[in-house]
């Protein structure tokens, strides 16, 4: 893979990764603050939405750092699509 594609691959794995970092850190604030806004919307109800918030935003960064490792280490099966040679 060209070093142009490794670091387009990368430079969108690390946007997804701080945005999963931003929907974690929104659920753990959600979680953490009891006189926020989601004490006045029902705490039972957001407490779901913010615990899944925080798993969402995990999972994202784990998926982008194992994406990420591929990318720079090129490994084929990392990648959606199977290497082409003529």
């Amino acid at each position: 893979m060209s070093t142009c594609c490794v670091s387009l691959t990368k430079g969108f794995l690390i946007v997804f990764f701080f945005l999963g970092s931003i929907v974690f850190a929104l659920g753990l604030w959600i979680l953490i603050d009891k006189n926020s806004f989601a004490s006045y919307l029902g705490l039972s109800r957001m407490q779901v939405w913010a615990y899944s918030m925080a798993l969402s935003g995990v999972l994202t960064g784990l998926v982008t750092l194992l994406g990420c490792l591929g990318a720079l280490w090129d490994l084929p099966t990392s990648r959606a699509t199977p290497r082409w040679r003529p």
